[in-house]
């Protein structure tokens, strides 16, 4: 009996099975801020038959996704395969990796691809403003206003301390580092001398990450002044008080209404009582 050529058995016509390309990964064109989700594509094509499956994951973490699409629908000797997910980002995911897992019969362990989501992650910078030593601060003592942008990437970020707005007066930035999960620290810090004059000054830090809006965070000096006592007093603005310039107008116009006050009482008793004799004479008998 002579052998029946590959893919013919009598009238019948078997598509040859196929193994699936190596699999690719599609993600977000632009970066997407942590906290959201981004939507990822897998393919693969030429196999057969058509059955496959595909898993995703984050790392180890498996991610719950639609059932793939496999096209044509029809019969055919070669099959194609999209499938997509909806990926959760968090701060943490700046060195996870997404994974596209592929299982067709004609494979003897899964087709695996990787994708970096620190490719496609942006987080944004937690910024913090501090004085050392804090508010009051003694006049005439030193303080340093430390700025600092923190967890951030990727390192497309700048900072900037200023003094009452003024670029001029701007502080020392260390060079940027990076943290152990991935993401990026930056510094800035300025010495001040706690003046009289500068009592009530603003210093604000800017963090500019790529095309954010701006973050800013805004402190202000406020000096502590020493009395003739052992306690000091505060230079913040406190309720209204009256200046010595008010106090002296105060008492004019108090002095003058004890001069008017007997005439104005005069006059009433006049009207109330007809004539009234001031003085105190004898009775006519």
């Amino acid at each position: 009996m002579g052998r029946i050529p590959q893919g013919m058995t009598g009238d019948v016509t078997l598509s040859p099975a196929a193994t699936p390309s190596q699999p690719s990964i599609k993600g977000p064109a632009s970066r997407v801020l942590s906290g959201t989700s981004a939507t990822f594509s897998c393919t693969s094509d030429g196999f057969s038959p058509r059955a496959i499956k595909v898993t995703w994951l984050k790392d180890n973490t498996r991610i719950v996704s639609p059932e793939p699409t496999v096209l044509p629908e029809g019969d055919s000797i070669s099959y194609q395969v999209l499938s997509t997910a909806q990926v959760p980002l968090t701060r943490d995911d700046v060195k996870s990796q997404l994974i596209c897992q592929i299982e067709h019969e004609t494979l003897r362990s899964p087709l695996r691809e990787f994708f970096k989501l620190g490719d496609i992650l942006r987080v944004p910078p937690r910024v913090k403003l501090e004085a050392n030593p804090a508010n009051p601060v003694p006049l005439n003592e030193s303080v340093t206003f430390s700025c600092s942008a923190e967890g951030f990437y990727p390192e497309d970020t700048t900072l900037a301390l200023t003094l009452n707005g003024s670029l001029s007066e701007t502080g020392t930035t260390e060079p940027m580092a990076q943290n152990g999960d991935g993401t990026f620290i930056l510094r800035s810090s300025l010495k001040l001398n706690a003046t009289e004059d500068r009592n009530q000054s603003a210093l604000t830090c800017l963090v500019t990450q790529n095309s954010q809006p701006v973050a800013t965070e805004t402190s202000v000096l406020n000096i502590r002044v020493p009395t003739e006592g052992s306690e000091s007093v505060s230079m913040e603005p406190g309720p209204f008080q009256l200046s010595p310039f008010g106090l002296c107008i105060g008492l004019i116009l108090a002095s003058k209404l004890l001069v008017v006050a007997p005439f104005l009482l005069y006059l009433f008793l006049k009207k109330g009582h007809g004539k009234v004799n001031l003085r105190n004479t004898p009775v006519s008998t």
